[in-house]
Order: C-alpha cells, then sequence, then structure tokens
C-alpha cells in the first residue's frame, strides 16, 4: 500500500504502459490465500463478502487493509479515471481492469460478453476483492492503474463445513438468507478445518462472539432453525432413471462451484432469487450442467 501511496504523488500518466496495456500475458494478480500461513484448527478473523449460499462464500482476512486499499482506488479514479477509461474496442474476456458500479470503483477481470453487447453495451464483471460478479456499462470500464497489479485479491473462496442442505440438493432461499442476516457487515471468527490449496478454497466453521464474549457458531443456528442438517459424509447417490434428468455429481449442494460462479457460467445469486421469484424452476432446468437426460 505505501508504494501506491509513493506512486500517486506524481500526477503523470505513463501513456506507454496505457498503450502496452493490451498484452497482459506478463500480468498475474496474486492470491491473498497465497500469502496466509494457514494451519488447520486455527483461528482466524474474517469478513463475508459475497454469499451464494452457505456452501459457497468468499471471506476476507485483511479487512483493514481492504478499507484502506478501497478508499485509494476510489480516490484515484474519482481524481484521474477519465485518463484511465478504457476504449471499447479493446475490452475483451479475461481482461483485469476497474469498473464503476453503484458509485464506486472496484478491481474486476472481464468474464464475459453477452451476446447483447453491441445492444445493451455491458460486460459481465467479477470483482476478486469482494467475491461478486456484476454487469456494467462499456462506459465504465477503465485500465487497471499498474501499481494495483501488486496487490492480492483479497476474497478468498470459503465453504462452511460439518452442515449440508435438509432433504434437498440446494439451500433454500430461506438458509441463504438466514446465512446472509448472521454474517453481514460483521467482523467474524472462523476455524480453519481443511483447505483445498489448487482450488484456493478455505473449508472453515464461522462463529461471532457474543456479548457475554462467548462464540455462537452459526453452523448450529442454521441447525437450531431447521435449516441445515448435519453432514452426513455420505455421498449422493447417483440413480439409474428412466426418461428424465439425473444429477451427475455426488454432492449436489457443493454445485455450481466457486470458479463456476466467478467465470459467470452461472446465474448469480440474486438472479436465481428473481427467478424463483417469478416462477418455480427446477434445479435440473437452473443448473442444466449438473444434470444429464436419462432416456427411457
Amino acid at each position: 500500500m505505501d508504494e501506491i501511496k509513493e506512486s500517486n504523488k506524481g500526477n503523470k500518466i505513463d501513456f506507454d504502459y496505457i498503450l502496452k496495456h493490451c498484452d497482459q500475458s506478463n500480468h498475474n494478480i496474486p492470491y491473498s490465500f497465497d500469502k496466509i500461513v494457514w494451519k488447520i484448527g486455527e483461528t482466524y478473523k474474517i469478513r463475508i463478502g459475497n454469499i451464494y449460499d452457505p456452501s459457497k462464500f468468499w471471506i476476507v482476512h485483511y479487512e483493514k487493509e481492504l478499507t484502506v486499499f478501497h478508499k485509494f482506488i476510489n480516490k484515484f479514479y474519482n481524481e484521474r479515471g477519465e485518463d484511465y477509461r478504457m476504449p471499447k474496442e479493446v475490452i475483451k474476456r479475461n481482461r483485469y481492469c476497474t469498473v464503476c458500479t453503484d458509485g464506486a470503483y472496484y478491481r474486476g477481470v472481464i468474464v464475459n460478453i453477452p451476446s447483447f453487447t453491441d445492444v445493451e453495451l455491458k460486460v459481465v464483471v467479477f470483482l476478486f476483492d469482494f467475491g461478486f460478479t456484476t454487469t456494467v456499462s462499456l462506459e465504465d470500464v477503465f485500465y487497471l492503474y499498474e501499481k494495483l497489479y501488486k496487490i492480492p485479491r483479497f476474497a478468498i473462496r470459503a465453504c462452511l463445513t460439518g452442515i449440508e442442505p435438509i432433504d434437498s440438493d440446494t439451500w433454500t432461499s430461506k438458509a441463504v438468507e438466514k446465512f446472509n442476516e448472521l454474517t453481514i457487515g460483521k467482523v467474524l471468527l472462523c476455524v480453519l478445518e481443511s483447505r483445498d490449496v489448487q482450488m484456493r478454497i478455505a473449508y472453515i466453521r464461522v462463529g461471532e462472539v457474543t456479548p457475554y464474549n462467548e462464540i455462537k457458531e452459526l453452523s448450529n443456528i442454521l441447525l437450531e432453525e431447521k435449516l441445515a442438517k448435519v453432514s452426513s459424509g455420505r455421498r449422493h447417490k447417483i440413480k439409474k432413471s428412466k426418461g428424465k434428468l439425473i444429477s451427475t455429481v455426488r454432492y449436489p449442494f457443493l454445485f455450481p462451484s466457486h470458479q463456476a460462479l466467478e467465470s459467470g457460467l452461472m446465474p448469480s445469486t440474486s438472479f436465481v432469487a428473481d427467478m424463483i421469484k417469478e416462477c418455480p424452476i427446477p434445479a435440473s432446468i437452473l443448473y442444466r450442467p449438473y444434470f444429464k437426460y436419462q432416456s427411457p
């Protein structure tokens, strides 16, 4: 962060850098997951970023640093954003960028350019400091300031361990809403149960410190309100079925994966909620890649 503050003292724009920005082969933004010394059974302070459901959400460990960083990036682009606006003709998938949405600036990566772009002039961007996927207008896409490549992505993939949905392949909207209610805006404690180094996923238990200085585990609240059950550890049986769609995955509630959500391949939480409000949609239709048709 000190490097960024120092570099911001000058008011010169490196146009050579902007011209070369089209080639991002040498850019690779590091991950906060890789910077943390993870230890099984260790306790960490976190904030919850985006929640898809209790099995797929994003956490921030360096939450104070993120607050400082977010203030900087907004100050920088409010003052100099026009100089970094990305021409529409160079906007493409997998390009790092800064975007403006809801009046604030965020780092992100372009994950999808819908086929209706020519009409709507929008792109889908994953905001990797918070774990959100959003849609923005092309005019709100900017080059990422060079120094910002050095700051690790703050959001970390996470999964709540020990529980699973009750009698369902997917989490109910009530379970998701309750988990969001229990975590929003709070500094929480998590205990690392295990981790997937390759996929950079932390499998954790999450708790809140009560006024009595006790730790209240959020999984227990979901269990008490019958919004979850203790994980059986048994894999989902893929049964033979005639003439209908059947699941192709062993643990349906763990899908779609973090990666699929980040890449824009699967609908976001808000999209799913809106669709279900309009009409009931079977999981086999909503998450088509995870089902196959069994012929009679």
